[in-house]
């Protein structure tokens, strides 16, 4: 008897742990989502890119780091949430997925291919990606879908602008990929990397005066 009690409580720990486990790995997911997007927008952001015409709605650039942070946020909290439930959460993975690959597709058609075209029917996929995500995830729990909110939102937003560069700096002629750009931006950034940490260690075992 006292076995099966013990069992019988292992399964809720178990359960419990699983779940805080899709919490932190849609974390650490949405913060790898952030970083490739800006990886991919900084190999391609340029002249081409400052001598676009913008809407007058388009905010200024320090707010989209901000606020990919928040909708990201939220999306792996919406997920952690919807992984509580007893549904099969095949469908919602599926589609949690899905729009990973967009997002990211997103930032590598508009930035580092130069073609803001063609990032815009990617992302016109995008939306109805998130708009499914919405639907499926507040069947499975209403404040799982209203935690997506704002992530539609924002690429309605998104959508709006990019709709608006389109169509006041069109036609783009498509651009060849350089993988030595790839290449060149992983040498700085190792570079810089090591610089930083060279610095770093130099400053911690700098002896203090008096004492050589």
């Amino acid at each position: 008897m006292a076995t099966t009690a013990r069992e019988t409580a292992a399964v809720p720990r178990s359960r419990h742990s699983a779940r805080y486990d899709v919490l932190v790995g849609s974390g650490l997911v949405s913060l790898v989502l952030l970083a490739v997007g800006g990886w991919l927008t900084s190999l391609g952001i340029g002249p081409w890119y400052y001598e676009l015409s913008f809407p007058p709605f388009q905010p200024p650039a320090w707010v989209f780091t901000p606020a990919w942070i928040v909708v990201l946020s939220l999306l792996a909290l919406a997920t952690w949430k919807v992984s509580q439930g007893d549904h099969s959460a095949r469908i919602v993975f599926a589609l949690y997925g899905a729009q990973c690959v967009l997002n990211a597709g997103w930032s590598l058609l508009f930035f580092t291919l130069q073609r803001p075209d063609a990032a815009l029917y990617w992302l016109f996929v995008l939306d109805a990606t998130l708009l499914l995500m919405v639907i499926c995830y507040a069947r499975a729990s209403r404040l799982s879908g209203l935690l997506l909110v704002p992530y539609l939102l924002w690429l309605l937003f998104a959508t709006a602008i990019n709709s608006w560069i389109v169509k006041d700096n069109g036609p783009f002629s498509p651009q060849r990929f350089e993988p030595s750009l790839v290449r060149e931006h992983l040498e700085d950034s190792m570079l810089t990397s090591y610089r930083l940490g060279e610095s770093s260690f130099n400053s911690t075992t700098r002896l203090p005066p008096g004492r050589d």
